[in-house]
């Protein structure tokens, strides 16, 4: 994941500064700034299709970079413990796909998905946070969890593989893993809410 992060940074960084000069903007800035001149752009279908490249790149790369930023950070404040409670949370691909479902065919697609997020093979597979994946890890919550643990308001040992979802009431486990009672873990996700308020669903699961 960090060589990757790093080619994906390196890209973006070298279309940025491709971009200053495509674009016109050092152009630009060289009509108000005492700065050296450079020729306009030229307004072509090249340079449509750079526009629309970028747009991609970006739009794909971003937030990965982010997201991979809050894992560093993550890993900076907690390390690497031995047992690590992880959460997931559903891509927008993932709910756009949902949405997207015939109405007799969307019930028994959000049951599939459900299936293999507690899918122990499943989970098992290599991801890398694409945005067509299924499932991608939510730093946020994991940070919230650990400070949680920390502050001796939850413990880790409770947190088990099941799926979460916000209701009008509070969070409630929709989907199990293995075999517990759902009322025992009541309460730990409106604990948890303090710390993530902008959070929709959650996937908690516990890596042996």
């Amino acid at each position: 994941m960090l060589g990757a992060n790093i080619a994906w940074t390196f890209l973006l960084g070298k279309r940025s500064y491709g971009a200053l000069y495509r674009y016109g903007i050092l152009f630009a800035l060289g009509k108000i700034l005492p700065m050296r001149q450079v020729p306009p752009p030229v307004l072509n279908w090249p340079l449509a299709g750079h526009l629309c490249l970028d747009m991609f790149l970006f739009s794909l790369f971003l937030p990965l970079i982010f997201s991979f930023f809050f894992i560093i950070t993550l890993r900076y404040r907690h390390g690497f413990p031995k047992t690590e409670i992880v959460f997931r949370k559903p891509t927008q691909a993932t709910v756009a796909n949902i949405v997207s479902q015939p109405p007799e065919k969307r019930d028994s697609y959000l049951n599939d998905i459900l299936r293999r997020s507690v899918d122990p093979e499943e989970i098992k597979q290599q991801t890398w946070g694409m945005p067509w994946d299924e499932w991608t890890i939510d730093s946020r919550a994991m940070a919230a969890a650990y400070e949680a643990e920390k502050n001796g308001i939850i413990s880790r040992d409770a947190w088990e593989l099941s799926v979460w979802m916000k209701m009008n009431d509070g969070w409630t486990v929709i989907e199990h893993g293995k075999a517990s009672n759902p009322l025992s873990q009541v309460g730990m996700m409106e604990k948890l809410q303090v710390s993530m308020r902008h959070l929709i669903s959650l996937h908690a699961l516990k890596w042996p």
